[in-house]
C-alpha cells in the first residue's frame, strides 16, 4: 500500500512539493512495490480536497505504473454524498477496468457510511472501514453500518458482501474488550440501545409486532434479544409482559392498574427499574409466582 498526499494544502504546507514532484514520487513508489508484490494499492491522501483533474491524472499514472487498486480517501471527512459520488465516478471512468476503485471515509460530519455507499453506487468496489467505526478523530466508516444497509435496504443498495452479519455484535464486543472502550450506547447496529425500547407507545407497538419499531431482528447481527427498558416512559403493556416473564401469575385488571401506579411513582425518580425492583413491587400486590410443576415419579418395573 503506497500513499502520498495530493491536495493543494498538503503539498504547500506539509510536503513542500509541486504536483509534478508528487506525481513522480507516486509512480516511483508504485513501481518499487510492484517489483516485490503483484497486488499494489495507491492512495491519494486528502483526495477529496484535491483538484479533480489532478486526482484523475495521478490515479491513471499510478495504474500505468502497476497499481491494482486506487483508493480515494476523504481524509478529513469533508465530503457530502452527492459530491463524493461525482468525484469517485470520475475516477472510475478514468481508470476503467484496469484497477479496483476503493474509498476511505471519515466521520467528521457524520457522513462516513453515506459517502462510502454513494461511492459504491457509482462504481467503487472496496470500502475501507472499521468495526465500531473506530479511527482518527470522529472515526472511520463503520463496517457494521455498511453491511446492514446493504442487507436491509437491498432494494435501493443492491450490493452484497461475504460478511456474516450474525458475528457483527460479538466482534464489536471483542474489540471493545481489547481496546478498553466500546461504542456509544446509541451507536447503530451494535450500541447498547440499538435494540432497546423505553417509550410506552414504542413498547406497546413492539409487543404487538416487532416490525412496528425494528427494521431488523437483533439475532441478525448477533444481539441476544431486544431490551424493553422499564422506566418512567413505559406503559402498562410492557410492565404486564415483564410480570409474566418473571414467572408471576396473570394479574387482574385492578392489580395491574394499581401496580402500574406504583411503578410510575417509583420510576419517576429512577433511570430504569431492574427486574428485582419489579418483583418487589409485584409482591406488594399479592401477585403470586406461578406454581412449578414437579415431574411425575416414574417407577421402573421390577424384573
Amino acid at each position: 500500500h503506497c500513499f502520498i498526499a495530493t491536495s493543494e494544502i498538503h503539498l504547500k504546507y506539509k510536503l513542500h512539493m509541486t504536483e509534478e514532484e508528487v506525481l513522480e514520487a507516486a509512480v516511483k513508489g508504485v513501481e518499487q512495490a510492484r517489483r516485490h508484490v503483484d497486488d499494489v494499492e495507491f492512495s491519494a491522501e486528502d483526495g477529496s480536497r484535491t483538484s479533480l483533474d489532478y486526482l484523475c491524472r495521478i490515479s491513471k499514472a499510478a495504474v500505468d505504473a502497476g497499481a491494482t487498486t486506487i483508493n480515494i480517501p476523504d481524509t478529513v471527512g469533508f465530503m457530502v454524498p452527492e459530491e463524493y459520488a461525482e468525484m469517485i465516478g470520475r475516477v472510475v471512468e478514468a481508470v476503467g477496468d484496469r484497477a479496483i476503485v476503493s474509498v476511505h471515509t471519515h466521520n467528521d460530519l457524520g457522513l462516513a457510511a453515506a459517502n462510502a455507499l454513494a461511492a459504491v453506487m457509482v462504481g467503487a468496489r472496496q470500502i475501507e472501514c472499521t468495526i465500531n467505526g473506530i479511527g482518527e478523530r470522529a472515526g472511520n466508516c463503520s463496517l457494521e453500518e455498511c453491511v446492514m444497509i446493504m442487507k436491509v435496504r437491498s432494494d435501493r443498495v443492491p450490493y452484497y458482501t461475504n460478511i456474516r452479519p450474525e458475528y457483527l455484535y460479538p466482534t464489536s464486543q471483542l474489540l471493545a474488550r481489547q481496546i478498553a472502550f466500546g461504542p456509544q450506547p446509541n451507536k447503530a447496529i451494535v450500541g447498547a440501545n440499538a435494540f432497546a425500547h423505553e417509550a410506552g407507545i414504542h413498547q406497546d407497538g413492539y409487543l404487538k409486532n416487532p416490525l412496528c419499531y425494528e427494521i431488523m431482528q437483533p439475532e441478525m447481527v448477533g444481539v441476544p434479544a431486544t431490551n424493553l427498558v422499564l422506566g418512567k416512559h413505559s406503559g402498562r403493556h410492557a410492565l404486564h409482559e415483564r410480570v409474566k416473564d418473571l414467572g408471576y401469575e396473570e394479574p387482574s385488571r385492578d392489580q395491574l392498574n394499581r401496580l402500574y401506579e406504583a411503578f410510575t411513582a417509583l420510576a419517576d425518580n429512577r433511570k430504569g427499574l431492574t427486574n428485582d425492583d419489579i418483583a418487589a413491587l409485584v409482591e406488594q400486590f399479592q401477585i403470586r409466582k406461578k406454581a412449578v410443576r414437579q415431574p411425575a415419579e416414574v417407577l421402573a418395573p421390577i424384573a
